[in-house]
């Protein structure tokens, strides 16, 4: 089983993460074709090759137009996923996240989903950067998704709020919903925002939290626009072969598990034509057969 580990060495944003998939073999027009199945424009991709540290890293560019920069809000979003071409699986994890997002920043300023101004979340980057992990790891044959502890920076960061803690405060209220694990202090950790909240919010939904052994195949490095001294700005990803009976013992429900279910049920006093209609929104929802056996009882 093809699994991903991240390992977040200097933070993690849906830029950095993109990054990383990129650097770790990922194609950008097997990528960019994808993104072309949302019913949005005015953005365009590329990227170029950087040092964080010592480290040699993949940068992702998201330039926006005027309409990509335009607002949206949460609805907007959700239409944005719910019309696009890709498949069911990739649009209920990004509805997942974002209905995350959603709580995290209704959560932070005390405000309905529906009062929420989201500011820099507002722009198609945000759908972007969703869309491009699930999309980039799903592309990768990647089953599950492991990461590390998010880190917790030290000192501020500026946003459209004014001067605020370094881990937002949207960021932080994804930690406490999610109950995600974090590590604070060191000598050498992230200082300003180190995990913004788009980040927080794929990786709390996406990924599983625990030790995982695996034979690893390649690895990336995606990285962020700062370029401090004393720690490189980057995240890593690494991607390889475990076997299925190691994780045995992990958190399951992973949206890119590429197991087949058989699912059943019997059905008492329904017409033949409600029968036939169920079996179409069965197929139509994305079941590969859908069968039907009388049978009969005392």
């Amino acid at each position: 089983m093809r699994i991903a580990y991240v390992d977040m060495i200097g933070g993690a944003s849906g830029d950095m993460l993109i990054g990383a998939l990129l650097d770790a073999g990922l194609s950008l027009d097997d990528l960019k074709r994808e993104l072309a199945l949302l019913p949005v424009s005015g953005f365009e991709l590329s990227t170029s090759t950087v040092k964080r540290g010592g480290i040699e890293a993949t940068y992702l560019m998201v330039d926006l137009d005027e309409e990509g920069k335009r607002s949206r809000d949460w609805n907007q979003f959700e239409s944005a996923i719910t019309e696009s071409g890709l498949p069911e699986s990739d649009k209920a994890a990004a509805q997942k996240v974002f209905a995350l997002l959603a709580d995290a920043e209704s959560a932070a300023h005390g405000v309905t989903k529906e009062n929420t101004h989201l500011h820099e979340l507002g722009t198609v980057d945000t759908l972007v950067d969703v869309i491009g992990v699930i999309v980039g790891l799903r592309l990768m044959g990647v089953a599950r998704l492991y990461a590390s502890p998010f880190p917790l920076s030290s000192g501020t960061s500026r946003s459209s709020h004014g001067v605020m803690p370094a881990t937002a405060a949207a960021t932080a209220a994804i930690y406490r919903q999610t109950g995600v694990p974090v590590k604070a202090g060191g000598q050498f950790g992230p200082r300003g925002e180190a995990v913004t909240p788009t980040g927080a919010a794929v990786l709390s939904t996406l990924a599983t939290f625990s030790p995982v052994s695996f034979t690893p195949s390649s690895t990336g490095h995606g990285a962020g626009s700062r370029d401090p001294e004393d720690y490189p700005n980057v995240v890593a990803l690494w991607v390889g072969e475990s076997d299925p009976q190691d994780l045995s013992e992990s958190v399951g429900d992973s949206r890119f598990e590429t197991g087949l279910w058989a699912l059943e049920t019997n059905i008492d006093d329904m017409t033949p034509e409600a029968l036939a209609h169920a079996q179409r929104r069965l197929m139509d929802a994305g079941a590969l057969d859908v069968w039907l056996t009388p049978t009969l009882m005392k």
